[in-house]
């Protein structure tokens, strides 16, 4: 009979170490440069960030979006 354990983590731990090696995921670049267009939530400190990060990668920004009503229609970047 095997060990009886209420701990289960050891086991946890290893079946998600297996998983996360055995998985393909695509890198952040690779996903980036498959990017033709996207619409951005957000018109925060963030979406500066984002907006660079995506102008680097010639991706076209379609519209932003933001459920702050008084920023409805207005321009985030001129």
């Amino acid at each position: 009979m095997g060990e009886c354990t209420l701990d289960k983590r050891p086991e946890l731990e290893a079946l998600t170490d297996d998983i996360l090696d055995n998985l393909a995921w695509p890198s952040p670049d690779e996903i980036l440069a498959g990017l033709d267009e996207v619409i951005v939530f957000g018109t925060g400190d963030a979406a500066n960030c984002v907006t660079d990060i995506l102008n680097s990668y010639s991706v076209h920004i379609v519209c932003y979006v933001d459920n702050d009503v008084k920023k409805h229609g207005s321009l985030f970047r001129q």
